[in-house]
């Protein structure tokens, strides 16, 4: 595995920023993660590449370290063209055929089926179950106290769903924020679960909020902590 480090000096990154509309990032925040900013050491043996190039030359040179070309073989360099003005960050209500969940699963979901929610010093990843199957705390570089994603819910999970092993879910992101919204609906009624991570603070925080919605909806939490290296998880 090798970590590919995009550097670039802060007012490139605060101009772009600016010129980006609905996204989840303000400007604001920009100075606290410089502040938390960490560069790869010398013997990590890094792709280090400035952000001032177009994208298709930094994914090409990406390929090209990573897959050097030989005499018989070229690298495949995608074509892939910068667009600065994204949409907020959404995920919304799955097809029809995907409307409803199983709960009851002690596998991971498919990557797809989770959403990510931070504080800008470590992030959480949070399925569509209601679980936070990955979360490294209190910093990304520490070990994981949530690792079911890597295996089962024995890795550390927390879990907080419905009874009913098969509601409809629907989620999304609260407009502008990193506020996840997760709307879990059976028979009896309607309960909102919401997940976030305060920026700022001296100490990461992680915040879940069950909000009943209609009804009455009886619910399931299972908390599991292990502090541990992805390699105890996958051994």
């Amino acid at each position: 595995m090798r970590v590919v480090y995009l550097h670039g000096e802060k007012a490139v990154i605060a101009a772009r920023l600016a010129e980006r509309e609905g996204h989840f990032m303000p400007r604001s925040l920009l100075d606290s993660q410089f502040a938390v900013l960490e560069e790869p050491d010398p013997d990590e043996e890094s792709i280090r590449l400035e952000t001032d190039r177009l994208v298709g030359d930094i994914v090409a040179e990406i390929v090209r370290e990573l897959n050097p070309p030989t005499e018989s073989r070229s690298p495949v360099i995608p074509q892939i063209k910068p667009d600065l003005k994204q949409a907020s960050a959404t995920v919304g209500p799955r097809p029809s055929a995907r409307a409803t969940t199983s709960l009851r699963s002690d596998l991971p979901l498919a990557i797809e089926d989770y959403a990510l929610i931070g504080d800008c010093v470590t992030a959480a990843l949070v399925g569509r179950n209601g679980s936070i199957d990955w979360l490294c705390w209190p910093r990304f570089d520490s070990n994981a106290c949530f690792a079911a994603l890597l295996g089962t819910s024995e890795h550390g999970r927390w879990q907080i769903r419905p009874a009913d092993p098969a509601p409809r879910v629907s989620r999304s992101y609260r407009d502008g924020t990193m506020v996840l919204e997760t709307v879990f609906e059976t028979a009896d009624g309607r309960v909102a679960l919401i997940d976030f991570m305060p920026v700022g603070r001296s100490n990461s925080s992680l915040i879940r909020v069950v909000h009943g919605q209609r009804g009455k909806v009886a619910r399931r939490l299972h908390l599991a902590l292990r502090f541990v290296t992805a390699r105890q998880c996958r051994g």
